[in-house]
């Protein structure tokens, strides 16, 4: 019986990801280099460290991947907990209220770090809609692999067919599948990404309720 649900993060409970673009087009601009939003696409649903890696490798510059991230909250500020743009989708609160109402396990499973996590989760007030949480750095292997998907449910000591993955990435999606769960593609942000692969698609928080 399906009766647990795991969530990514950012791209399913936020539209963070075009928040993060813009940010990350003004911190390139520091470093006197001219990127589009359309440019930077390319690393939607990357780990910001391995973002920070290739940009440096690319334009040659003197810092380490660490001090990228550093300069950048120096900047900017702390990105989950200053981003004044940053939400959580319409519905998404609701939704996480009313299948924990309905008796349904819970875990987030997402390639951001612990500490990241937890600052957005507390700024949204959603830390108790969550039985588990499987952040990057609890994992030796991220997605695509099953790895956290599976650490996610022996926290909740469910078995594979028991969960439902809701991504919104084909690495997540991919991750979800290999570990013999149900995919549910949510598609409620800006950036659209292929999608495909999951086994159901949905609009929204509101469709998703109907499925």
């Amino acid at each position: 019986m399906m009766n647990c649900i795991l969530f990514d993060m950012d791209g399913v409970l936020m539209d963070s990801e075009p928040v993060y673009l813009k940010r990350l087009q003004r911190h390139m601009a520091h470093h006197g280099e001219d990127y589009t939003t359309e440019r930077l696409r390319q690393y939607v649903g990357k780990p910001s460290l391995s973002i920070a890696r290739t940009l440096i490798e690319i334009h040659n510059l003197s810092m380490t991947p660490e001090e990228f991230l550093a300069e950048e909250v120096d900047l900017y500020g702390h990105f989950y907990l200053d981003s004044t743009e940053l939400a959580l989708f319409v519905g998404a609160a609701e939704f996480l209220n009313l299948i924990r109402a309905r008796g349904m396990k819970t875990a987030l499973v997402t390639s951001t770090s612990s500490k990241s996590v937890l600052a957005a989760l507390a700024r949204f007030q959603v830390v108790p809609c969550f039985d588990a949480i499987v952040c990057r750095d609890m994992v030796r292997n991220p997605k695509p692999s099953p790895e956290p998907y599976q650490m996610a449910a022996g926290f909740l000591q469910a078995e594979a067919g028991d969960c439902i993955v809701v991504e919104d990435s084909p690495v997540g999606i991919a991750a979800g599948k290999a570990a013999g769960m149900t995919v549910v593609a949510m598609k409620a942000s800006e950036i659209r990404q292929d999608t495909g692969s999951a086994d159901i698609e949905a609009e929204d928080y509101h469709q998703l309720r109907v499925l």
